[in-house]
């Protein structure tokens, strides 16, 4: 188990995701459970993938496609309030990344993702 706040800064060090401008926030997007025990990865934070994370019983999503697009409307509807409202009922948390994860050949979808927080 790991504070989802080491999780995040590991996440944000390694993938150096303050140094990219992106169409939306790059890093941790809706906050979820402050300790994290199973993570899913996916390459969007659609309805199934947050379907499955919860039946898996996962505490966090890492993504490629997230949420709070720049030039997207910002009224919370339709199927945005879907997937939102399932990671607050579920206190799920989302954590995403695009240009970094793009960049870095050391990581990608398939990753072991503790593997290479731990720098193997």
């Amino acid at each position: 188990m790991i504070h989802r706040d080491q999780l995040v800064a590991a996440c944000d060090h390694q993938l150096r995701a303050a140094e990219f401008k992106d169409f939306t926030i790059n890093g941790l997007q809706i906050a979820g459970h402050e300790q994290v025990k199973r993570i899913m990865t996916g390459v969007t934070a659609c309805q199934a993938l947050l379907d499955e994370a919860v039946a898996w019983q996962a505490d966090m999503v890492l993504v490629h496609h997230g949420y709070f697009w720049k030039n997207e409307p910002v009224a919370i509807t339709g199927m945005k309030q879907r997937r939102l409202k399932r990671c607050l009922i579920m206190i799920l948390a989302c954590w995403r990344i695009t240009c970094p994860w793009m960049r870095m050949q050391r990581w990608g979808i398939t990753r072991n993702w503790p593997d290479a927080l731990a720098g193997k």
